[in-house]
């Protein structure tokens, strides 16, 4: 068996592996709220009926681009069958997604570090974040801005010098990236830079402009729609319409007043991002020296700009960015996009070292990764999951099976705001009739009626 062949088959095992991780339970414990039911209505339209614009990114006061609800009616199309069109459809196929990205993240970490072992310390380490995992396994769209992150950052180290192949790869997915959360620029930049500075090196213009002219056009699929229209159903639905602090706005204010520029607050905010990003549920406040450290050693030991763009780069351009924020930081799910950034400068520079010490580096890395699997596992799959999905889908179904149109279904426990049960109910072909009985479902699932 060659190398290349090995590569690929411990890829599809990591990749499978992370899947597993990520939709264990899913569909007992779906994170169903108001976003997932709005998300998943949208993925219920015909292709030609989808928005050209998604809701909108609370950090950058910019609505999302297409890729996102194109992306779910293409879960819909392909997954949903085999879920009864019901939305943890989504939550598999977004899991799967990032599992692909980790997939190529892994291969392309193995060919620049040199090792197998150190790439899947890496990617395990950031795809099995507590947080990461969970938001993977619903429907929203940062989980879908981080898969599009690790495929343009594979892209972007794939090769030394970058081929043009690699380079449309890397601008395209950094483009698709950005369109899916808007915080994912703050990846999407270095990377861009570093695939342009490669290619001129080595092809000057006749290499930089189809990787340029894919990059625009995958940019301009988001802001020519952007520009001419905005479904005001969509737009007025995100969570940030209509703020002041967005970044946008926070660039306007910065350039009218300098000193409003927010460094050591946006720094601060990422390393704490970080630390909870890879550290929960331990609290670890060593991890940012550690990643500062590593960074060091990237540029020092590396001399890699690729390597270099898709870990220190991208947390330095996310301490930029962030500064432009005005208003106050809190969420941590805006700093997912450079949680792989942090994996790889925490974990990358055990590479550097001489064997003796690299192997034990190693092996303690992996150890340690191992260890924290329950404890993040037990996070993912129940902490921020909604458990009473499963009692509403079995109460939902047997509403359905019973044949006879209802009037009202009542579940006798408590649900979260955006569990709707008439939702599922439909989705399922139920109907409401007002000559009907109300069903009311038990927390087993099971359905009783009255008139």
């Amino acid at each position: 068996m060659s190398r290349h062949q090995l590569q690929w088959i411990l890829a599809l095992t990591v990749g499978v592996y992370l899947f597993a991780f990520r939709v264990y339970g899913l569909e007992h414990s779906f994170a169903l709220l108001d976003e997932q039911v709005r998300d998943w209505s949208v993925a219920q339209r015909s292709f030609d009926n989808l928005p050209w614009i998604g809701p909108r990114s609370l950090n950058s006061g910019l609505d999302i681009g297409p890729v996102y609800y194109r992306f779910l009616w293409l879960a819909r199309v392909l997954i949903g069958p085999l879920a009864d069109n019901l939305p943890h459809a989504g939550g598999w196929a977004i899991s799967a997604l990032q599992s692909v990205g980790d997939a190529v993240l892994f291969v392309a970490l193995w060919r620049v570090l040199n090792s197998g072992w150190l790439a899947a310390v890496i990617v395990v380490t950031a795809g099995t974040a507590t947080l990461d995992a969970h938001l993977s396994s619903t429907i929203w769209n940062p989980p879908v801005a981080v898969a599009f992150v690790k495929l343009a950052s594979a892209a972007c180290i794939w090769s030394t010098p970058i081929s043009r192949r690699a380079a449309m790869c890397a601008l395209g997915f950094a483009a698709l990236a950005v369109q899916a959360h808007f915080s994912a620029l703050v990846v999407a930049a270095p990377v861009a830079m570093a695939v342009l500075w490669s290619l001129w090196r080595t092809e000057k213009l006749r290499g930089v402009a189809p990787p340029m002219f894919v990059g625009a056009a995958v940019v301009l699929v988001w802001l020519v729609p952007y520009a001419v229209s905005a479904p005001p159903e969509l737009a007025a639905s995100g969570a940030g319409h209509g703020q002041s602090s967005g970044a946008v706005s926070g660039l306007l204010s910065v350039l009218s007043d300098p000193s409003r520029l927010r460094v050591n607050a946006s720094g601060e905010a990422v390393a704490i991002g970080l630390e909870f990003l890879l550290g929960h549920p331990y609290e670890l406040p060593w991890v940012r020296w550690a990643m500062l450290a590593g960074g060091i050693v990237i540029l020092v030991a590396f001399r890699n700009v690729a390597l270099l763009a898709i870990s220190a780069g991208a947390i330095a351009a996310a301490v930029l960015v962030f500064s432009l924020w005005q208003g106050p930081f809190g969420e941590a799910y805006w700093f997912m996009v450079i949680g792989p950034a942090g994996a790889i400068c925490l974990i990358a520079p055990i590479a550097a070292t001489r064997r003796t010490l690299r192997v034990a580096l190693t092996a303690g890395a992996a150890l340690v990764v191992a260890l924290l699997q329950p404890a993040r596992a037990a996070e993912a799959w129940h902490t921020w999951r909604v458990p009473q999905y499963g009692a509403l889908v079995s109460g939902a179904r047997a509403v359905v099976a019973n044949g006879q149109n209802v009037r009202e279904i009542h579940p006798d426990f408590d649900v979260p705001p955006g569990a709707d049960v008439y939702f599922l109910h439909a989705l399922l072909g139920g109907k409401l009739d007002a000559a009907g009985p109300v069903a009311r479902i038990a927390p087993s699932g099971e359905v009783t009626y009255a008139p």
